[in-house]
């Protein structure tokens, strides 16, 4: 079939469209894509289903241990608020366990490019005493990924290091205003077991990234 027999048929006529916007009749697709496109689409469906299914689940779950959290807290006399993860619920057997983590993702303001600057300054400073493998570590720390992003890990290894320079601390001070937490997501991790000598394990559904 040719381009020019696609756009001459009637567009009103049971069909699908392609990926480049061109109406195909029913009598102009194969039977095996026609298959293929019918068993996507009904995968796609449940599996749309299921995703908001999950992210109901995690919803309620996170909604209701909120709610016997904040049970707790009046019961001690403790002030309404939210709390940062790391707790740890079960049944009376304990077979069953609920495990709250919290996570912040981080990301760094135009501040990270003045203390870049400042260390740069010390770094060409004559008088600084720094060694080559100082150097290096230094420079390493502000290398970017493909995406454009600097490591975490190194900035904070580099604001641990302790330079014995005037203009350190301001170097520091910058990276500390630079950090900025960007999204902060709760984890839900369920597991079981058959008793309570037994080892955990946990039940996979994937709900982290919802």
């Amino acid at each position: 079939m040719t381009e020019e027999t696609v756009n001459t048929v009637d567009p009103m006529a049971d069909g699908l469209w392609d990926a480049k916007g061109r109406f195909w009749p029913d009598k102009t697709i194969p039977a095996q894509k026609r298959l293929e496109d019918t068993l996507v689409d009904e995968i796609f469906l449940v599996a749309f289903i299921l995703n908001q299914d999950v992210f109901d689940f995690k919803q309620k779950a996170m909604g209701d241990i909120n709610s016997f959290i904040e049970l707790l807290r009046e019961k001690y006399g403790v002030q309404k608020g939210g709390h940062r993860g790391g707790v740890t619920l079960k049944n009376f057997n304990e077979t069953l366990q609920i495990t709250i983590s919290v996570q912040d993702f981080h990301e760094f303001g135009p501040e990270l490019q003045i203390a870049k600057d400042i260390i740069n300054e010390i770094i060409e400073d004559e008088s600084a005493d720094i060694s080559p493998t100082l150097k290096a570590i230094i420079n390493t720390a502000f290398d970017v990924d493909k995406k454009g992003r600097v490591n975490r890990e190194s900035i904070l290894k580099l604001r641990s290091l302790d330079l014995d320079h005037p203009r350190w601390p301001a170097a520091k001070q910058a990276i500390d205003d630079s950090i900025r937490v960007s999204q902060t997501k709760s984890y839900i991790r369920l597991q079981y077991r058959e008793n309570a000598e037994s080892h955990w394990k946990t039940l996979p559904i994937d709900i982290a990234k919802l």
